[in-house]
């Protein structure tokens, strides 16, 4: 229907924000372990944090414990707290912690727990999020709510066994996640004098150019535009910038604004040199888990090159608020996957008329 396709080449954003509420209690890679006290739950955990140690960065939730108390009488945070501080914060070289009391405080939804490539959650029984429950000396097959997500019955001492069903769960729920492509294509083009991303590097436009190739890898593409920009060209699916005045920043989080639940292969308009190449090996060796993967060159991360996933956003937002608004600094703060790969010329955006004829005479006859 002529409807549709228009939808699909301008989404309304206002008809995905229904959909934003979280579908997870820490993480979007979490697992929980329940059963009766006595099991060996907390043993088991313990085992499968040291197994992948060094592959993945882990974290750990004991859901509804017992009471415990950390704070003791006689130390200052105590007297702080008998002073009537509700939140008191500790630290030394090593170690950090965060004491609270109350009805403010919820473990759930903090963003530290996104900073995590996922999370092992002891407990949450009564909760529908993905578990193992203990039955004697076995743990039943992984279930999602009532339903079993994998099949298997494991003694609870099948450490590698238990870990790799851990490991097809998530490359599972990373393989049901499409991922979009976005061609940065926003900017003013002040040093170049004309739009960069209608200049012509190998036949055609770098907007046609980049479509065609992102188009290889992502599922759907679209171009990260100013409002009004392009709009005379129909043809091309298009989503309007409307965190205005953070670059590229901008550009990436309305997208992920519109369609949170997708990853995004986030690829400028003004790098003639990007081909097929540095995109297999960017996909390839994505890490889903992590906050994004990013090719670097020489050490030095491209963030405008790069897979974002969807816990970025949160963790970005927060950012903002801290007042960072350079996507690689957000990524040199975050875990993410880095893709060394090594550029003929250089991962280089043309910015002037200099620039864009040095590279032309280097690339004849494929320019014009």
């Amino acid at each position: 229907m002529p409807g549709d396709e228009e939808h699909k080449r301008h989404p309304d954003p206002l008809q995905h924000r229904k959909a934003s509420r979280l579908s997870y209690l820490y993480h979007p890679y979490e697992v929980a372990f329940h059963g009766a006290s006595g099991r060996g739950k907390t043993t088991l955990i313990q085992r499968l944090l040291k197994h992948f140690q060094g592959v993945w960065d882990l974290a750990y939730v004991k859901h509804r414990a017992h009471r415990f108390d950390l704070d003791h009488a006689g130390k200052d945070t105590h007297i702080a707290r008998e002073a009537g501080s509700f939140l008191i914060g500790i630290a030394d070289h090593d170690h950090a912690a965060l004491l609270d009391w109350g009805n403010r405080f919820r473990l759930e939804g903090d963003l530290r727990w996104l900073e995590a490539d996922a999370v092992l959650i002891e407990g949450g029984k009564d909760e529908d999020i993905a578990h193992f429950s203990f039955d004697g000396e076995h743990l039943a097959e992984l279930c999602l709510g009532r339903v079993a997500a994998e099949g298997g019955d494991f003694t609870r001492d099948a450490i590698a066994s238990i870990a790799e069903r851990l490991q097809s769960y998530w490359q599972r729920l990373s393989q049901q996640r499409p991922v979009s492509g976005l061609i940065l294509c926003g900017g003013f083009s002040e040093r170049m004098g004309q739009d960069k991303a209608l200049l012509s590097y190998h036949g055609r436009s770098q907007i046609e150019h980049t479509l065609s190739l992102a188009a290889g890898f992502c599922s759907e593409v679209f171009l990260s535009v100013r409002p009004g920009q392009y709009v005379e060209q129909d043809i091309w699916p298009r989503i309007e910038d409307r965190f205005l005045g953070w670059g590229p920043l901008g550009g990436i989080l309305t997208a992920m604004q519109t369609y949170p639940e997708r990853s995004w292969c986030v690829l400028p308009c003004d790098v003639p040199s990007l081909d097929a190449t540095h995109l297999k090996a960017l996909l390839s060796q994505r890490q889903p888990l992590r906050a994004a993967t990013v090719l670097t060159t020489r050490g030095a991360i491209e963030p405008l090159i790069a897979v974002y996933e969807p816990k970025f956003y949160r963790l970005a937002l927060a950012a903002l608020g801290r007042g960072v608004v350079s996507p690689k600094t957000m990524l040199e703060e975050l875990l993410i996957q880095r893709v060394e790969f090594s550029w003929d010329h250089g991962p280089f955006n043309l910015n002037t008329p200099a620039e864009r004829r040095a590279w032309l005479q280097q690339r004849q006859p494929w320019s014009n």
